[in-house]
């Protein structure tokens, strides 16, 4: 029986979330202080933002022995989305970004989706990308 040993890899994009958050809700605040000066519309448009922000940022991400790729969110529970790797067509890499886009069979144009990694995080993400699909190209 095998077991499934996924490799997983953090995502760097979180620091700014932690620090673009409290700058929305100041703004959040200020805007609807003018718009709707009510208390429980402020507040309650403050945490459904800062719900929706937390849910929907990507935590990790994972390269598993199905390969594929998944993306995880909430906390790192909730798989957002899967690639299949062989559907890889080009990896484009930027400082601290990969850019990847890959093609489902439903498509008719390629998908393209960015993962932010570090530096070594990154290295070890094409590497092991290249081993598992050696056509894809790297630019």
């Amino acid at each position: 029986m095998e077991q499934n040993t996924a490799k997983f890899y953090k995502n760097r994009g979180l620091k700014r979330f932690y620090i673009g958050m409290p700058i929305l809700t100041v703004v959040w605040i200020v805007l609807f202080g003018i718009i709707a000066p009510s208390k429980s519309t402020i507040i309650s448009f403050i945490v459904i933002s800062i719900f929706l922000g937390v849910f929907s940022i990507i935590q990790k991400y994972a390269l598993t022995n199905d390969n594929t790729i998944e993306f995880y969110s909430f906390w790192g529970r909730r798989k957002k989305l899967s690639v299949p790797i062989e559907s890889i067509s080009e990896i484009l890499i930027k400082p601290y970004k990969l850019s990847i886009d890959y093609r489902t069979r439903e498509d008719i144009y390629s998908r393209s989706v960015v993962l932010e990694l570090s530096e070594t995080d990154m290295k070890k993400m094409v590497d092991e990308l290249l081993t598992r699909n050696p056509k894809i190209v790297v630019s």
